[in-house]
């Protein structure tokens, strides 16, 4: 461009010059500041610029850690974070401030995964708006998250999974181009984490063998973790099988019992009360002498086992070398005592004295037997029979003394049991092993090698860990402590070895489970717990129907216990849970003859239903059920005998029932009276207290719209005693009226079936000692029937297992006249539509 070309261009700058005669200095404060206005720029412009921003700063020198951060592993916000240092100028991610002079020159930020998912769904919005050269910042950021959010969950997984070598490991990937390591894995604890010593151990992943950047080494620790996941997965598949009642129990319920029984071989006063229900589940009230005596019989066994095993493989090898070597060696033995027995004979002895001496003495050595023979010249035959019979004695005396009257006193000692070593020194001597000592080697390689040594620890019991093939052994001497035999048999409307699909209306679906059983001939009459039947809820897993269907098979091909195994609210299972309970019903019923297994659902939901679909046709038509039997089979199981041993809570109801439900058809009528006045009389009793300082009325009241189990079950675990603890006390469970939904799933679990389990693995047992009050209005409405008016419909109960359980009804002194005169009061007369 030239002069002529350019002066023109200036009449626009002259012109604002004559209406602006500050423009020049303008200008040069522009210049001055010019830096700052390019960091507002980009800073404050649009969501697209920001975004871009953020994602660039992370890709250049974010950190992101994924493992155990001390924040427990219950969900991807706990073993995932990002830190990112800021450097002056920037502004924080979600942030209005920078980071100037007047805050200090560097700092860290800490994002969680729901900040980086807002970053991730920021950039996918801007995807396409991205300038030219930024698509690769946004595919790197992108790709990076998801590989980090997939090895989040496979680490929740495996830790949920009950696999210990990954309780203390953490995963810290380093995204800076520059830095030498791209990641670190770390198992172990620091010296800050629980007041313990330091006991980390690290592999690191360096620049110079990194085949995709960071972005690879992620993506290797996948396929790491998945495989170890998968392994681990099919090694407790494995131990399900061969040992049935690891069955009763969830992984982490599993994990639970093998970190608390293994306190039995250190200090078993240790041992958590909230373990003694989780073990009533296959013996009924079991005690810590329980727990001592099926630890004992199950190591007892696996150290008898071991032995027989060790003899077995030594008397082969033994065969092995005597069918190699037999020829040579019975040649040079008969040869070596030819010319021993020719020796004796030539000394002048006689052939007996001589057979006797090749006894007791080396036939290579023909000096030792002359020697012995004349010793022992002068002994006659009932001489040499006494001696023989005198070191016989000798022997048995021996047997005596070192043999089987003292095993009791020493300790078991197996090979899978190590109580001198703990987990973390375990994991201490795999790092010792000499493939892993090389800490250039590639990470794989070494990860690889760490997983296959431990892979040959799997099964062994530590100080603080028991292995899930001695858990299994002893739940197996634990049951056999107890007896439970049920022996029942499935109605005739049912048939075996199928499973028998129930539908009926939603109303009814409680009673005619209860039906099954009460209908069912049997060794013992007694209500069916939470091994036997499974109530279906928004948080019912794959894993629970699935461990139902093991029990029914191993009781059906084995004949444990004779139970009658149900799922009830089938309908409530969601399409993925669903298919997974059908695939696995498929393994575990095929050929199983003596299968006891029901399967009920909700008629007015079947066609939405993907696990009513696929057992169709296997339906059975629906017994008629009479309501007034089931309430008066409920009553006489929840009624404790006068012949009962001890007091129990139970007396301080009329009929002796363990549970009533107080309601009335208003409030303010006399029910949280009638619940004070039970406890006056319960604190009149003056039984011993056995150390229990708490109160004998222990209330939960419900008022929210849905009921949380597990927040019910956290409040009772606060009053859980120890088995040697018996306290009668009142459980008073306050039914608010705008309660909607989850009060049957918690009854029916909780007082009919005696146990409620809450998400993490913990049990709450019903004791027959206590008392339970449910106080209510109940909620009412009435039932759908177009073929009837309105007016004329009946009111059912909203929730249905109120009209099962033994009840008694509070009145006004209005409403108590009216009885008087004979006017019938019932729930009918006041209704919610």
């Amino acid at each position: 461009m030239g002069f002529k070309e350019f002066l023109p261009l200036c009449q626009a700058v002259w012109r604002v010059l004559e209406i602006d005669k500050e423009l020049p200095n303008k200008f040069r404060d522009t210049a001055r500041h010019l830096d700052w206005l390019i960091r507002i720029k980009e800073s404050h412009g649009s969501v697209e610029l920001n975004a871009l921003a953020n994602a660039q700063a992370i890709n250049a020198k974010g950190i992101y850690s994924v493992g155990n951060l001390g924040k427990g592993i219950k969900s991807l916000e706990d073993v995932i974070t990002l830190k990112l240092r800021l450097e002056k100028g920037e502004r924080d991610v979600g942030q209005d401030s920078f980071v100037n002079e007047e805050v200090e020159q560097s700092k860290w930020q800490t994002l969680n995964v729901q900040q980086l998912k807002d970053l991730q769904s920021k950039l996918m919005l801007v995807a396409g708006k991205a300038q030219e050269g930024k698509e690769k910042d946004v595919g790197n950021f992108v790709e990076i998250l998801d590989g980090i959010t997939r090895l989040g969950s496979l680490y929740i997984r495996i830790c949920t999974a009950g696999c210990s070598l990954f309780h203390h490991w953490r995963a810290i990937f380093d995204c800076n181009p520059e830095k030498p390591v791209y990641v670190r894995i770390e198992f172990g604890r620091d010296a800050a984490q629980e007041g313990a010593a330091a006991s980390k151990h690290m592999l690191c992943g360096w620049k110079n063998q990194a085949t995709n950047g960071v972005c690879g080494y992620i993506l290797d620790m996948c396929a790491f973790m998945d495989a170890c996941l998968k392994e681990w997965l099919d090694h407790i598949e494995a131990h399900r099988t061969e040992f049935h009642y690891l069955n009763y129990y969830t992984t982490e319920q599993l994990v639970i019992l093998q970190n608390e029984l293994a306190k039995v071989n250190v200090d078993r006063t240790q041992i958590s009360k909230d373990v003694f229900p989780l073990l009533s589940l296959v013996k009924k009230n079991c005690s810590l002498k329980d727990i001592d005596d099926a630890t004992y019989g199950a190591f007892r066994s696996l150290e008898e086992k071991e032995k027989r095993a060790a003899q077995e493989e030594e008397k082969t090898r033994m065969e092995v070398v005597e069918e190699d070597e037999a020829d040579e060696v019975l040649l040079e033995q008969q040869e070596a005592e030819k010319k021993f027995l020719e020796d004796m004979e030539s000394a002048g002895f006689s052939r007996k004295l001589a057979l006797r001496a090749l006894k007791n003495c080396d036939p290579e050595n023909s000096g030792d037997g002359i020697f012995w023979c004349m010793e022992h010249s002068d002994l006659d035959d009932g001489d040499q029979k006494e001696a023989e019979e005198e070191e016989e004695g000798e022997d048995e005396k021996i047997y005596d003394r070192h043999g089987t009257d003292n095993r009791q006193d020493r300790k078991i000692q197996f090979s899978g049991l190590n109580l001198c070593t703990t987990m973390e020194a375990l994991t201490a001597n795999l790092f010792q092993a000499p493939n892993l000592a090389d800490r250039f080697e590639r990470l794989s390689t070494r990860l690889d090698e760490l997983w296959k040594n431990y892979q040959n620890e799997m099964n062994l019991s530590l100080a603080d860990y028991i292995s899930t093939k001695h858990l299994g052994c002893m739940l197996g001497h634990l049951a056999k402590l107890g007896d439970l035999t049920i022996g029942r048999t499935l109605p005739e409307y049912f048939k075996k070895g199928k499973p028998n699909l129930l539908l009926c209306s939603r109303a009814e679906i409680f009673p005619v489970v209860i039906s099954i059983y009460m209908n069912s001939k049997s060794q013992k009459d007694v209500l069916p717990g939470i091994d036997e039947v499974l109530v279906c809820n928004a948080h019912t897993t794959a894993e629970d129907v699935e461990l139902l269907w093991r029990r029914a098979e191993g009781d059906a091909r084995n004949g444990f216990h004779g139970k009658i195994y149900c799922l009830v609210h089938a309908e409530l299972l969601d399409y993925d849970i669903a298919r997974r309970a059908e695939q696995s019903l498929d393994r575990h019923s095929h050929e199983a003859k003596e299968l006891q297994l029901v399967v009920v659902g909700c008629r007015e939901q079947e066609d939405r239903s993907h696990m009513i679909n696929a057992l169709d046709r296997h339906r059975v038509k629906a017994p008629r059920v009479e309501l007034q039997e089931v309430c008066e089979y409920l009553k006489q199981h929840l009624t404790v005998a006068a012949t009962r041993s001890g007091r129990t809570a139970a007396e301080l109801d009329p009929e002796r029932c363990s549970v009533r439900v107080i309601q009335s058809l208003r409030a303010g009528v006399g029910k949280s009276l009638k619940v004070r006045r039970l406890l006056e009389q319960r604190q009149e009793w003056g039984l011993p207290s056995h150390g229990y300082d708490g109160s004998f009325l222990v209330s939960i009241p419900l008022h929210c719209r849905s009921v949380d189990p597990s927040v019910v079950l956290a409040r009772l675990l606060r009053h859980s005693l120890r088995p040697e603890v018996v306290v009668p006390r009142i459980f008073h469970i306050d039914v608010a009226h705008e309660v909607q939904d989850g009060v049957d799933y918690l009854l029916f679990n909780l007082l009919i079936l005696g146990s409620i389990t809450d998400r993490g693995g913990y049990v709450w047992s019903r004791s027959p000692n206590d008392l339970y009050i449910i106080e209510t209005v109940p909620l009412m409405q009435r039932e759908t029937k177009p073929s009837v008016e309105r007016r004329n419909q009946e009111c059912q109960y909203v929730h249905h297992i109120l009209q099962l359980l033994p009840t008694v009804t509070c009145w006004s002194p209005m409403d108590s006249l009216s009885i008087l005169n004979g006017v019938e009061k019932t729930s009918q007369n006041v209704t919610r539509t």
